[in-house]
């Protein structure tokens, strides 16, 4: 589970891979309470915890995987410090650590929209869709950084 660096220097990516656990058993959880309430429309209710779990995990592996590209391009490459999350995605990019850049501003963008409450139901739902889409986009990063 790591990346070999500089010598002595290791890429540890468990905390990446944990976070990437919660945030797929979260939609896993998600879509269970959703096949629920379409049986018993009294449980709606539910399906608020199950967003929240799904938002709330979203957040927390955006934010790693954040911390552990920067930790790469770092290492790696000696890259320290973005200006701008635009500048950081680019530069991902072009190092093959993710593969499309507008993708992962749309994540971004995602992720600051329930930074800060309130937010509307309608924001929830596409962060929700927003957090299904980006769990591919981890495993292929987790992919790639086990290399």
């Amino acid at each position: 589970m790591e990346k070999a660096l500089f010598k002595e220097e290791k890429l540890n990516i468990i905390s990446l891979i944990k976070t990437h656990e919660l945030l797929s058993n979260a939609l896993v959880f998600k879509n269970q309470i959703e096949k629920r309430i379409e049986n018993n429309p009294e449980e709606k209710k539910l399906n608020a915890i199950g967003k929240a779990a799904v938002i709330k995990s979203f957040k927390l592996v955006f934010n790693e995987s954040i911390k552990i590209m920067r930790k790469y391009m770092e290492y790696e490459d000696g890259i320290d410090g973005f200006a701008t999350y635009k500048c950081f995605f680019r530069t991902a990019e072009e190092k093959s650590l993710i593969d499309d850049f507008h993708k992962w501003m749309k994540f971004y963008k995602a992720k600051e929209s329930v930074s800060e409450a309130p937010y509307t139901d309608e924001t929830v739902n596409k962060v929700c869709l927003t957090a299904k889409e980006f769990d591919a986009y981890v495993k292929e990063l987790i992919l790639f950084l086990e290399k």
